[in-house]
């Protein structure tokens, strides 16, 4: 399921620690915890469900948990690809000396 990062302009000391950076999907549950535009409804304690996603073009989502992931499997793979090609260089070291006994 798609995942969008909501992220404040504030920093998170500004709000008794609370995260300035919420994660939500399309219908992820929401209770607003300020009244934000009353004349519309968007006041404190109202709920709602997350419909759908509206973007400017420039928006380029930051999949920070992907990211880090994909990171740790790079690494991951990196370590493993580099103990196979010690393996082989010893197999192949081990093969010529099998050969020249």
């Amino acid at each position: 399921m798609p995942i969008i990062n909501f992220l404040a302009h504030n920093s998170s000391d500004q709000f008794a620690g609370l995260s300035n950076s919420v994660y939500c999907s399309i219908n992820s549950k929401i209770h607003l915890t300020s009244n934000i535009w009353t004349s519309t409804g968007l006041v404190n304690s109202a709920g709602g469900t997350i419909k759908d996603k509206i973007v400017s073009e420039d928006y380029k989502p930051e999949f920070q948990a992907l990211q880090k992931l994909c990171n740790l499997l790079h690494s991951f793979i990196k370590d493993f690809l580099m103990v196979c090609i010690l393996q082989k260089i010893a197999e192949t070291i081990f093969a010529q000396l099998e050969k020249k006994l």
